[in-house]
């Protein structure tokens, strides 16, 4: 797989990212604007947390925001980039599919609303839940593999004792019937030979036959 489409994002400048307007009282201002738009040379795990970590900010933004609609223009190209090299194309990522409806809510408002102006406050409410979510098991995803490949849990000391005896050599399928039956299997055996005997004698002319279950 090649790497990542890289697109001419929007230039944003210092003045109008952090102008008084931005400052005061939004509710993006709690983390501050994107400066690395567009997707990475990682794969699908790094550039997940990026395009959320980017649509959190956009979702939080509020009217009268100095440059929202260039904010969420650059997103609508991330977003896009991001559907076409990954979720169209890769199959079982962790949570992949909250990750297609959260791109196609914030997708769809631009269609609908265009780029100046924020989602409604349910709309928000629902894709903020979504996204915070999304980043909770990718983060987990990423830690597992960080951690590498771990070794098969050793098997239980009562699945081992089951399964071998006292010696350490398997046990047969008798053995195992004899431990789960006991004596009642002996007797059950007897009773069936009784009842198949008594119902076709000529079954058993021939010595050593028995039946067994």
């Amino acid at each position: 797989r090649s790497n990542p489409p890289r697109r001419n994002f929007l230039s944003i400048g210092t003045a109008a990212a952090f102008g008084p307007a931005f400052a005061i009282g939004t509710a993006a201002a709690a983390e501050p604007p994107p400066t690395d738009w567009g997707l990475s040379s990682g794969g699908y795990i790094e550039n997940a947390l990026i395009v959320l970590r980017h649509m959190r900010f956009c979702a939080n933004q509020e009217k009268g925001d100095p440059s929202m609609d260039l904010y969420n223009k650059n997103m609508k190209k991330e977003m896009t980039d991001f559907n076409s090299f990954f979720l169209a194309n890769t199959k079982g990522g962790p949570a992949i599919n909250d990750l297609r409806s959260d791109v196609s809510i914030l997708a769809t408002h631009y269609t609908n609303a265009g780029f100046s102006s924020p989602l409604k406050p349910d709309q928000k409410e629902k894709l903020l839940a979504s996204i915070s979510s999304s980043e909770k098991i990718i983060l987990v995803a990423k830690e597992a593999l960080a951690a590498g490949p771990t070794s098969a849990a050793p098997r239980s000391s009562s699945a081992k004792q089951m399964e071998t005896t006292p010696d350490g050599k398997r046990k047969s399928s008798e053995d195992i019937k004899q431990e789960k039956y006991g004596n009642d299997n002996s007797e059950k055996s007897a009773a069936m030979q009784a009842r198949l005997k008594a119902s076709n004698p000529d079954a058993f002319k021939g010595e050593g036959f028995k039946v067994k279950f």
